[in-house]
């Protein structure tokens, strides 16, 4: 019976992996060859294998397995080697010089590294905290949106949306979210027939994506891309909300596209006048602009509901 089971859950394991590489073109194939991989591959290996042994001292792994991460030292360094080969400007770049940092202070990371960056952590605030859960429940989902936008101030919400985006929690360290503005009408206008009203008429649209190369490269099985979406998709609308901004979310995954036909069509020509790569997964359009009104507050559960 036991063994029945462990055949039954191997085998719903590989239907599970087959139905992902289908759907979404999962990319299996492990960083063995780095030659061959684009520079933007090259810059995710390091982040990750040099964020795995900072987060060694966090984890208390440092000293039990040091013999794995001098083996990662020695990857990092490979690493480093085949990016400067690629990107002539390695040196400059922000996360090359950090895993400089991480692997000369190797082995005496809490010393030479993590002591002499580290920041003091604040004193709690629960005053600042209630006004944090008041400002998110004080957000709306705005679709009625006017405009236009001027533009030095669409500039601003660009850059500091990407500042937001890139700071979110995710995976590995791999920054694999991606974003395209969309800003020109005719651009817009691609979304009719796929999306609602408010998706192609707001003063201004952000497509959010996942970079699909710099996920199952690195293990067997990740769909760790859909959360790493959501957490830079929510910084961004909290940012957008923080100064009084009108935004809405809006679903654009594969199963959405999938469903039909004509949206197949729909997306393919979106895909091909914005330049939007294959390996980019889509995940949502946000609608951006100066709300007409703050929608009325939806009701919500009471706090019990939501505890397993």
């Amino acid at each position: 019976m036991i063994s029945l089971i462990s055949k039954l859950r191997k085998r719903i394991k590989k239907i599970m992996l087959r139905q992902n590489q289908q759907t979404i073109g999962y990319n299996a194939e492990k960083y063995e060859n780095l030659e061959g991989k684009s520079l933007v591959e090259s810059y995710n290996a390091l982040r990750h294998e040099a964020h795995r042994i900072e987060k060694a001292v966090y984890n208390d792994l440092l000293i039990s397995k040091k013999p794995s991460f001098d083996n990662k030292v020695l990857k990092v360094k490979n690493i480093q080697k085949i990016i400067r080969r690629k990107d002539y400007n390695a040196s400059t770049n922000p996360v090359y010089i950090w895993s400089e940092k991480i692997i000369n202070a190797y082995p005496n990371l809490q010393q030479n590294f993590i002591d002499v960056n580290k920041g003091c952590p604040p004193q709690v605030n629960l005053k600042k905290g209630q006004q944090f859960v008041t400002d998110l429940e004080n957000r709306r989902s705005c679709r009625i949106l006017k405009g236009p936008l001027s533009n030095s101030l669409i500039e601003e919400i660009i850059n500091l949306s990407y500042e937001a985006l890139k700071w979110a929690p995710n995976s590995g360290n791999r920054q694999a979210v991606r974003m395209k503005p969309i800003i020109e009408e005719k651009e817009k206008r691609l979304l009719i027939g796929i999306k609602e009203k408010h998706c192609y008429t707001a003063p201004l649209l952000f497509f959010v994506g996942v970079d699909s190369r710099l996920y199952g490269a690195l293990s067997d099985f990740e769909e760790c891309m859909y959360l790493d979406a959501s957490a830079a998709i929510t910084q961004i609308i909290l940012y957008l909300n923080s100064v009084g901004l009108g935004s809405s979310w809006n679903h654009f995954g594969l199963d959405l596209i999938k469903t039909r036909n004509e949206n197949i069509k729909i997306y393919k020509k979106f895909q091909n006048k914005l330049d939007i790569p294959d390996y980019i997964i889509p995940i949502a359009i946000i609608a951006i602009g100066m709300p007409e009104y703050i929608p009325p507050k939806p009701a919500r559960m009471p706090n019990e509901y939501f505890s397993i």
